[in-house]
């Protein structure tokens, strides 16, 4: 529920802008819902001249009370601003007309209220400022200055009263508060920032979720590599050992060897106990390369065939695609 407040705007000269703008005889980029509902009780030349014949009257009651010409910089005109909820009509508005001219002595002239500005925003939906405009003439009954009567007292006494006569809950004190009372163009642009900040955020967060769902999917591809990884490193852990077993059982044949095979033996050992193995297959083209002079150094059949049987067995175990050829 809209909270309840009232501002006043204080002109030095009538704004004949204002009337236009209420009656919407002139466009207003801020009208972006239908008209329908609006409401003004004077069209804006019946009301411009109503104020200045009023004015006209008050300013003589100055000038014979005074004796002098009305000074230039007296706030002739004080325009008023409402917050309204959507049930609000004239009824309200009569109420609240008849309790500020009582209070300030003062006329309002025109009075309208506007249920067709507003915003939409990113995700589309309507939010509608209802508020009323109230233009009163700057001066009382006897051509003294309304502006001089809207002290801090006042206008607390104003907010409080309005809150009851629209049914509304009271707006925050600004004592409380500390916060400057937007006026309706500075309320527009704010509604147009925040919806710009609303909008920015919305991307972050989309962007954020783009990173989160790649870096989900990244993480899951990770997931699968280490997988891969340690089932690869199992598997070298196994080869390595049959490797040793291998080069174990060539030692039955040592005799065989020549200084140039102990010395690669001895390269292949220390390899071996490296970790990591950068190339299995370097490993074994090694043995193979051993197993291979080792058969051709042998004599007996026999002896060809265990060593031959155990080279393959290994590279057939681990889908070494070259196959020992003696």
């Amino acid at each position: 529920m809209r909270k309840s407040s009232i501002h006043f705007e204080h002109n030095n000269n009538i704004k004949v802008g204002y009337f236009y703008h209420n009656t919407r005889e002139k466009p207003t980029v801020n009208s972006i819902f239908t008209t329908d509902n609006n409401y003004y009780n004077l069209g804006a030349k019946q009301a411009i001249q109503a104020f200045h014949k009023e004015l006209g009257k008050r300013i003589v009651k100055y000038e014979k009370r005074t004796g002098k010409k009305l000074p230039k910089n007296t706030i002739k005109h004080i325009s008023a601003i409402v917050n309204l909820d959507e049930r609000h009509n004239q009824e309200d508005i009569k109420k609240l007309v008849k309790y500020l001219e009582e209070k300030l002595g003062t006329r309002v002239i025109q009075v309208a209220i506007h249920k067709d500005e507003g915003h939409i925003n990113e995700d589309g939906e309507r939010h509608i400022n209802y508020h009323a405009h109230l233009e009163l003439v700057g001066l009382d009954a006897e051509g003294r200055s309304i502006r001089k009567k809207l002290d801090r007292k006042m206008l607390r006494e104003i907010q409080t009263e309005v809150a009851k006569i629209l049914g509304m809950e009271r707006g925050q004190d600004v004592r409380k508060t500390r916060r400057k009372r937007l006026n309706t163009y500075q309320y527009k642009e704010a509604m147009k920032l925040k919806d710009k900040e609303i909008a920015e955020l919305k991307n972050v967060i989309k962007n954020n979720e783009k990173i989160m769902k790649k870096y989900i999917k990244d993480n899951e591809k990770l997931k699968q590599e280490i997988a891969e990884l340690k089932a690869e490193k199992a598997r070298l852990i196994k080869a390595l050992k049959d490797i040793r077993r291998a080069i174990s059982n060539l030692n039955k044949y040592i005799q065989a060897y020549s200084k140039e095979d102990y010395k690669k033996i001895s390269e292949l050992q220390y390899i071996l106990r490296k970790e990591p193995i950068t190339d299995i297959k370097d490993i074994y083209q090694g043995i193979n390369e051993l197993m291979t002079n080792l058969v051709i150094k042998l004599k007996n059949d026999r002896d060809k065939n265990i060593v031959r049987n155990e080279l393959n067995k290994i590279k057939e175990q681990y889908e070494i695609d070259d196959t020992l050829s003696m």
